[in-house]
């Protein structure tokens, strides 16, 4: 594991800890949809999404990818398995069928 891998975990334990729960996504941030998954999130679990650029380098996605996937961990604890996985799929339903319902 790289050290940027390592002080995402870190850094996600720390925040855990305190909590302050966030989520880093790559979701274009003035979206509806990405409204939708902030608002899910925040409401469902007290997480606050972090819009990222997709303009970025290898160590900040492995730091967020690493931070994410603890934070995943957590409140996969917390709530049950694939909790926080199956909240980005309804956020995920939410925004096909609005695409659908647009371009029926």
């Amino acid at each position: 594991m790289t050290d940027d891998h390592n002080i995402g975990v870190e850094a996600a334990g720390n925040d855990i800890k305190a909590g302050r729960l966030r989520l880093f996504s790559g979701a274009p941030s003035r979206t509806t949809w990405a409204a939708d998954l902030a608002n899910t999130l925040r409401e469902r679990f007290g997480i606050e999404v972090v819009f990222v650029s997709c303009l970025t380098n290898a160590e900040k996605r492995e730091y967020e990818t690493a931070y994410n996937g603890a934070v995943q961990a957590h409140i996969d604890e917390v709530f049950g398995q694939g909790a926080l996985a199956g909240a980005m799929e309804e956020v995920q339903m939410r925004r096909k069928a609005r695409y659908d319902e647009y371009f029926a």
